[in-house]
């Protein structure tokens, strides 16, 4: 069996694109320092995601994927509200906000200072710690 790749993506600076693109080939990590906003697509139904967020901005991701490692600190929004993932791993700081979609299990959610876990649909949650005025929320979606 080949080992997986691991692949490695930076935004420093100020950044904003709609063309982020994570698929199938290994683990991927992706680093944002600074000012941003950034979308894309994933497609990583069998390796891991993880994302190192600090600065402040938005990022918005659709698609699916196996397991997401979070580690967020600033102020900055991340929307998976299109996402399907297996796995969630989260340490949050500072003022960010994460709104998930369609969660089977949130391992560990973290969550310091003013940082929000807003979950759209029930998600079986392992392990969650929040300190100070963070919050973990349920707003389901209405349909009308």
């Amino acid at each position: 069996m080949v080992p997986a790749r691991h692949q490695s993506l930076k935004y420093i600076g100020d950044n904003e694109t709609d063309g982020l693109l994570i698929s199938n080939h290994g683990n991927v990590s992706v680093t944002v320092r600074g000012r941003f906003a950034i979308s894309g697509l994933v497609y990583c139904t069998r390796y891991a995601v993880r994302l190192n967020i600090k600065g402040c901005g938005k990022i918005s991701l659709r698609g699916v994927c196996k397991r997401l490692t979070l580690k967020i600190t600033g102020d900055c929004l991340l929307d998976l509200s299109e996402m399907k993932i297996g796995e969630v791993f989260c340490e949050a700081k500072g003022n960010s906000t994460i709104i998930s979609g369609n969660v089977k299990v949130i391992c560990r959610a973290e969550l310091q200072n003013e940082a929000a876990l807003i979950l759209l649909e029930e998600t079986f949650i392992v392990n969650a710690v929040t300190t100070g005025k963070s919050r973990i929320e349920l707003r389901p979606v209405v349909l009308q």
